[in-house]
């Protein structure tokens, strides 16, 4: 699997502003490129510009559109990526020396969050406007974008804590661990002992979809590792990530990624 280190993501980068600990970049998705999963070694902001984007952030639909912004703690690891080939996003890339200064790091979730809208879009739309249009003050601008930035995400996260029950962990580590059964909202209601009614709504508060989505787009991902070992037929592959036959896995595959179970393996091999 490949790690991405400070400031590279996949795409072309256009324009760039590097400071000490910060880089500031915008990059454009390059269509003939194949998304693979990979890990970012750094904490990083994406904000994204044009395209919609296949996303795992909590707090974001799975497929997203500008406005947008995505936080991506060091050492996410996931496949996101965009659906309309030719995106661009904004990305904002922070050291650890920056991280420090923010103060306990343990404020931050350990994994991916999303903001479709508040201050931080704002100060997105700030960043963006300093890359476009860089003076001698750019820098210390920049920087204090970045730690507010950061601070603002820092106190969303806590209030997310305070506000998040402990079911909900069970319930999404359910989905992710038994995503080949026949899992039902009742069922997962039954074992973390809330509502019906309580876990739908609370969890798609807490990740940004219903658990039906989420359960779809861990077979996706499943299956596209799958995919990419040519040796599986198609209808074992359907079995092994929990749907019923082939034409249930083509007709998610094709909603999730717009692409056939055939076609992405044709892809993901050249």
């Amino acid at each position: 699997m490949k790690t991405l280190p400070f400031g590279i993501f996949n795409g072309e980068r256009r324009s760039s502003i590097d400071l000490n600990g910060l880089l500031l970049a915008e990059f454009v998705d390059r269509p003939e490129d194949t998304i693979t999963r990979h890990t970012h070694e750094d904490t990083h902001f994406q904000f994204l510009l044009k395209g919609l984007y296949i996303t795992s952030a909590m707090g974001l639909d799975a497929l997203c559109g500008p406005p947008a912004v995505i936080f991506n703690p060091a050492g996410t690891t996931h496949r996101d990526r965009f659906h309309t080939r030719g995106g661009s996003f904004l990305a904002l890339s922070v050291a650890p020396g920056v991280m420090d200064r923010v103060g306990d790091n343990r404020v931050f979730e350990k994994r991916a969050v999303g903001f479709s809208g508040g201050e931080v879009l704002w100060l997105g739309s700030r960043l963006r406007r300093e890359l476009r249009d860089c003076d001698e003050l750019s820098p210390i601008v920049i920087e204090g974008l970045a730690l507010e930035l950061l601070a603002n995400v820092a106190r969303q996260d806590t209030r997310r804590t305070w506000s998040s029950a402990s079911w909900l962990g069970i319930a999404f580590q359910q989905v992710q661990d038994c995503y080949r059964d026949k899992l039902t909202v009742q069922g997962i209601a039954s074992l973390v002992d809330v509502q019906p009614l309580v876990l739908g709504r609370s969890f798609r508060k807490a990740f940004g979809c219903s658990l039906g989505e989420m359960l779809r787009r861990r077979r996706i991902a499943r299956a596209e590792e799958l995919l990419r070992r040519r040796d599986l037929p198609l209808a074992e592959i359907a079995l092994a990530t929990g749907f019923a036959d082939q034409a249930q896995l083509t007709k998610a595959f094709r909603r999730v990624t717009g692409l056939t179970p055939a076609v992405y393996r044709k892809i993901s091999s050249t």
